[in-house]
């Protein structure tokens, strides 16, 4: 996984500061009628200097990322955690957002899925 991290999230140059997070992509299972789905991603910075994250947005409005303070600063050697939360239509069965992150390292991209399987049909129902 950390190397396809690493695809997503380059450094910009050699002895840059890397940021590593713990997963590029994350997909969680929600049951029918949920309206949200939460899920977080771990960064830690594996260099021996300060990255700084100064944004983050998402591909759509439905979708929240969130960090404990912005910019968000990581020491080295430390961690922190981005928080989404993805807001469900009635509906929807399979949903993909984009969470793009900016920082003092790069730019990276993660993604998170959301997987809610259609309600089972009744056996009498026809």
């Amino acid at each position: 996984m950390i190397a396809i991290a690493a695809l997503l999230c380059p450094r910009m140059a050699l002895g840059a500061p890397a940021l590593i997070w713990d997963a590029p992509a994350k997909t969680i299972v929600v049951a029918p009628g949920e309206t949200q789905a939460a899920l977080s991603f771990t960064a830690v910075n594996a260099s021996d200097a300060e990255i700084v994250l100064t944004a983050v947005s998402t591909s759509c409005r439905c979708t929240r990322a969130v960090l404990s303070s912005m910019p968000c600063r990581i020491a080295p050697g430390a961690s922190t955690v981005l928080q989404v939360v993805v807001a469900l239509a009635p509906d929807a069965t399979d949903v993909s957002q984009t969470i793009f992150v900016e920082s003092n390292a790069g730019s990276c991209r993660l993604a998170a899925s959301v997987r809610r399987p259609s309600s089972p049909k009744r056996a009498d129902a026809r």
